[in-house]
């Protein structure tokens, strides 16, 4: 029994034996293409093997050749712009880009089918469905082919230069470097940074509106007249204009009618602007279903739907900026509100508000801060006038602004301090502004709590 036993302990490690050398063998290795140093022979990440790896400010050119369809060519200089070449010439978009030459830098296969793969014909591979060749910076080339999609869908063989081994790579790996030249234009139709812009010029039917940057967040109006603009209704317009993008798919046979319909169509507006790079113009015309567009920036007249440009025929009037103030939601240091022969005088502290050394309530400090803050003209009359009612200043930061409130009649008019517009304003706007005035009371100690 004792020997029988032996003999059956002695057949089971055997078998254990001769099953992890198989799990060894059958495991397949994952090496790495000579030049690609720092991946470990032999080591297969969790991103699935590793089939190509680049040093991206080394990539130079990027040919991406299909079995049918066009052939794609995008290179620069050093880390220069990208620009397409074939099919014809365009800006390429750098985004885009960068995400292109990022995917092929460190690109992973799902698994390696074979390691020494005698055909790669029965994969799609003699005549791969797409190829895509980077040339380095040292002139050195790198392509990576994508052949048949395999036999249980999402994914495709692959394989790279003269490498012997037959990659598996997901469809969604595939869709981020099979790329069109549709793909990678730079779709945009005006290319300013909006941070950067200094002056914008709308030339429409109703006239000419000049903006001119007026600090970092602030923009006046400069033409027709010089006035405040709603900052806001222009970054607006500048974002409206930077999102404006041409349809890259579009046949030569569709972009030669939108030239003819342009020839033709009635100006809808002309767009100048300059930034850091100088000056970018967007002349748009009225479609019977939108607007054609020609930029100085993109080649050819271009189809927008007729929201795209939403803003580029309103008038001086309709950007002025209708509120009395301009410090908008920074917080003021302090507010000094003269009315009926008394002056109050509001300083901050920390998270206090003080009249006269007194501490005051901060509700009461916040009420007539709101109604300052939201003060709007109901007009712009030629001239105001009558008898001064109330005189306010705010200090917000380095801004001090300085308002004078008059009334003729039934109107109230007010007047900003070094300028020469005049703003209506509704009676009881200026009468709520005078109660809140009014209404900042000394702070209460809580119940129960110290004097």
């Amino acid at each position: 029994m004792k020997f029988k036993g032996l003999v059956a302990a002695t057949l089971a490690l055997v078998v254990l034996g001769g099953l992890v050398w198989w799990s060894m063998k059958s495991k397949p290795e994952v090496s790495v293409q000579p030049g690609h140093e720092g991946h470990d022979q032999g080591q297969q990440t969790g991103d699935g093997p590793l089939m190509l790896s680049l040093k991206k400010d080394d990539v130079q050119k990027l040919e991406i050749r299909r079995a049918e369809g066009e052939t794609t060519v995008v290179s620069r200089e050093g880390t220069g712009p990208w620009m397409i070449s074939q099919p014809k010439q365009y800006a390429a978009d750098p985004d885009a880009m960068t995400a292109l030459v990022g995917a092929l830098s460190d690109l992973h296969g799902e698994k390696v089918v074979d390691e020494q793969t005698a055909d790669f014909g029965p994969y799609g591979l003699k005549e791969p469905v797409v190829a895509i060749t980077a040339t380095m910076k040292d002139g050195k080339t790198h392509t990576v082919m994508v052949g048949d999609e395999t036999p249980a869908g999402g994914g495709f063989y692959v394989r790279t230069g003269a490498d012997k081994r037959l990659f598996t790579m997901a469809g969604f790996a595939k869709a981020g470097i099979d790329r069109t030249a549709a793909d990678v234009r730079d779709k945009r139709l005006l290319t300013f940074g909006k941070d950067f812009v200094t002056k914008l010029e709308v030339v429409a039917k109703a006239g000419t509106v000049e903006f001119a940057r007026a600090g970092q967040n602030d923009w006046k109006i400069v033409k027709p007249a010089e006035m405040r603009a709603d900052g806001w209704q222009v970054d607006e317009l500048l974002r409206k204009l930077g999102e404006a993008k041409l349809d890259a798919t579009v046949s030569d046979e569709t972009a030669a009618k939108n030239e003819r319909a342009f020839a033709s169509a009635a100006v809808a507006a002309t767009v100048r602007l300059t930034d850091l790079q100088g000056v970018q113009t967007l002349e748009a015309r009225k479609a019977k279903d939108g607007l054609l567009v020609k930029s100085s920036e993109a080649p050819g007249v271009h189809a927008l739907a007729a929201d795209a440009l939403q803003g580029i025929e309103k008038t001086a009037a309709d950007f002025r900026s209708k509120k009395l103030f301009d410090f908008g939601f920074t917080e003021p240091g302090k507010v000094e509100v003269t009315a009926g022969g008394k002056t109050r005088v509001f300083v901050k502290t920390g998270e206090t508000w003080a009249e006269g050394g007194k501490t005051m309530d901060v509700i009461g400090v916040q009420s007539l801060i709101d109604r300052l803050r939201d003060l709007t003209a109901a007009g712009f009359p030629a001239k105001g006038g009558g008898q001064a009612e109330m005189g306010i200043t705010v200090q917000a930061g380095e801004k001090v602004e300085k308002v004078t409130i008059t009334r003729l009649g039934e109107k109230h008019f007010a007047v900003r301090a070094g300028e020469a517009a005049v703003y209506e304003l509704a009676g009881p706007d200026v009468e709520a502004l005078r109660q809140a005035a009014v209404d900042v009371k000394v702070s209460q100690p809580k119940p129960g709590g110290k004097k």
